[in-house]
């Protein structure tokens, strides 16, 4: 049996309710977390899926089973209050966060991020320049945002390891067909160098990686190739079966958005300051 935290087994993948598996780790164990909690679109399903004029596939959020479970938005917001106070709890001091969200939502949820108590930095950006939704009479979306925030300002400057030349701009296609047959068609994967980007500015080797949403499983592989530990919670039996086939690989696959990532750690097509005053 390998190491533990609590009653969980580390660098292991967990059948179970995000709530349920945050309420057994112990409090300010964790050095990081990095998720991809549902976006709750469906209240905009009627409209966007019935104005949508280009779909990428069957395995779109539409279909989703995870993002339609909610019976109105107030049941999503308490939902994500429950979540972001466990991970209050949950973070060590100097913890912090990325967390993927729907732009639909920013305005509250920013909100609440900064009434729990976290210090919140600002939006990070993954641009998609290979997919856009058109929908008439509004803009195009091809991007999605994930939030930065940490435990508190208790602790001095925030951890940064890769330092300022990394934009908060990342251009990354989420089109690439090996990469979507190795995630199992999940709807909505995130590219796995953004994630390992993050992993390693937040994080130093042998830390604990917290993901609740782990689907399957990009955060454990980054986790993996960057010499992290991880615990993660899946609802979904069928993704963990592909997460851990993922895992089980002997050599991970680090090729398919190499180009794209060279770009990115270049500052290329991106846009930012050299200095990190306000990171602290």
């Amino acid at each position: 049996m390998g190491e533990k935290l609590g009653k969980f087994e580390l660098n292991k993948i967990y059948c179970m309710d995000c709530l349920e598996g945050l309420k057994e780790i112990p409090k300010n164990s964790i050095d990081l977390i990095v998720t991809d909690p549902p976006y709750y679109i469906e209240n905009l399903k009627v409209d966007l899926k019935a104005q949508t004029l280009r779909r990428s596939s069957k395995n779109n959020i539409f279909n989703a089973d995870w993002d339609s479970c909610f019976e109105d938005l107030d049941e999503y917001k308490y939902f994500t209050l429950k979540v972001l106070k466990e991970f209050k709890r949950v973070l060590k001091g100097k913890g912090q966060a990325y967390m993927f969200f729907s732009y639909h939502h920013l305005d509250w949820i920013i909100s609440m991020i900064k009434r729990l108590g976290f210090r919140y930095y600002k939006p990070l950006i993954w641009y998609k320049p290979d997919t856009m939704g058109v929908f008439p009479n509004q803009y195009g979306c091809n991007y999605e945002v994930m939030l930065w925030f940490r435990k508190n300002d208790k602790f001095g400057k925030v951890k940064f390891n890769i330092g300022c030349s990394q934009r908060d701009v990342f251009k990354q296609t989420s089109t690439n067909i090996k990469y979507r047959k190795e995630c199992g068609f999940h709807p909505t994967p995130k590219p796995k160098e953004i994630i390992k980007t993050l992993i390693k500015n937040g994080s130093d080797e042998g830390d604990i990686i917290l993901d609740c949403f782990i689907g399957s499983g990009t955060t454990a592989v980054a986790c993996k190739e960057t010499a992290r530990r991880f615990i993660g919670f899946e609802i979904s039996s069928d993704y963990i079966k592909i997460a851990e086939k993922r895992l089980a690989q002997k050599q991970l696959n680090k090729e398919w958005f190499s180009d794209n990532t060279k770009k990115i750690q270049k500052g290329g097509d991106t846009n930012g300051r050299d200095n990190c005053e306000e990171c602290s």
